[in-house]
């Protein structure tokens, strides 16, 4: 009979064999810990310290800031446009209906009638200034030069009178008007204002213009009107005359 080949018996393998030789099994995680693949955001930088709320500017504070005198460019480019900064006006002013209108006691007293603009007080036929001119050309109070100028002057004027009055008698205009030239010139030299003026006259008419050389006059028109010139003119030539004597009399002070 055959022999039958028995099976061997069961091996019994204990859990802590298989526990060495085995490693653990992995469980699963639960559902609610279950994390997304996806990588997550950096997460933003946080400054490490915050500014207090006292460093921060305030409305007020920005409102004082602007109010600040510009920088040294700005104020080169203020001066290139012509504009300078200038400070608020301080609002206590008194407002311009508030200024004193009346005007000053210096200002009255210059605008006296007849008063030169030296205010040395010379009459109206003589031109101040000029006068005043030919006096700081003297070397001391003698006034030795200013009145031999003025000596100098009494005698080209008595003779021009006397070859005028002539010359009026002859009609000769031309000659008038040359000799009133003249005269015109001596006179204005030492600030003789009102003979300078008549000589100017006679000028004109003897070129047969009118007094203010604007328009042509007749012959008869212009011996009519260089006769009273000549009248009036001597008149005030011993006007003058009269007033410089008596100017150079007194002593200086």
């Amino acid at each position: 009979m055959p022999v039958s080949a028995s099976r061997p018996p069961p091996v019994n393998i204990s859990s802590s064999l298989l526990d060495d030789h085995c490693p653990p099994r992995r469980s699963s995680p639960p559902f609610s810990k279950l994390t997304d693949p996806r990588p997550s955001p950096p997460s933003p930088r946080t400054p490490s310290s915050l500014p207090s709320p006292k460093s921060v500017l305030s409305p007020r504070t920005e409102k004082k800031v602007s109010l600040s005198s510009p920088s040294a460019a700005e104020e080169k480019k203020l001066e290139k446009s012509g504009h300078t900064s200038s400070p608020p006006s301080d609002s206590r002013t008194e407002p311009p209906s508030a200024v004193d209108s009346r005007p000053r006691e210096d200002e009255e007293s210059d605008a006296g009638d007849g008063a030169s603009a030296l205010g040395s007080g010379f009459p109206k036929f003589v031109d101040g200034e000029t006068f005043n001119q030919i006096l700081d050309l003297d070397e001391d109070d003698e006034h030795e030069f200013s009145q031999q100028m003025v000596q100098e002057f009494y005698t080209q004027a008595e003779t021009t009178f006397t070859e005028m009055d002539a010359l009026y008698k002859e009609k000769q205009l031309a000659t008038l008007s040359d000799k009133g030239h003249f005269l015109k010139g001596s006179s204005a030299a030492i600030g003789l204002s009102m003979v300078r003026e008549s000589c100017e006259e006679i000028q004109n008419y003897g070129n047969l213009r009118n007094k203010a050389n604007e328009a042509a006059i007749t012959r008869e028109e212009a011996l009519k009107l260089i006769g009273e010139v000549l009248t009036r003119v001597r008149v005030e030539y011993e006007e003058v005359k009269t007033w410089l004597e008596e100017f150079f009399a007194t002593p200086g002070p």
